[in-house]
């Protein structure tokens, strides 16, 4: 696996599966964590928005490859 960048603020929040996935499209939750007095801070959550999709995608491929063992 290659290298992670860590990048504060900002949460890649991604699965195995999305590597190199040309149906990637961006979805980005902002959350505004600013204490008074303080320059505005958030952090940025990255999805992406057809997760789900893929989810169930990768779980049917699961579940034929277990079936196909039996």
């Amino acid at each position: 696996m290659g290298e992670r960048m860590n990048i504060e603020g900002f949460n890649l929040m991604l699965q195995d599966f999305c590597d190199y996935c040309q149906h990637f499209k961006p979805e980005i939750e902002q959350i505004n964590c600013t204490s008074f007095g303080e320059a505005p801070k958030y952090i940025n959550n990255i999805r992406c928005i057809n997760r789900q999709k893929c989810a169930r995608i990768a779980e049917n491929l699961e579940n034929k490859i277990r079936e196909g063992n039996k």
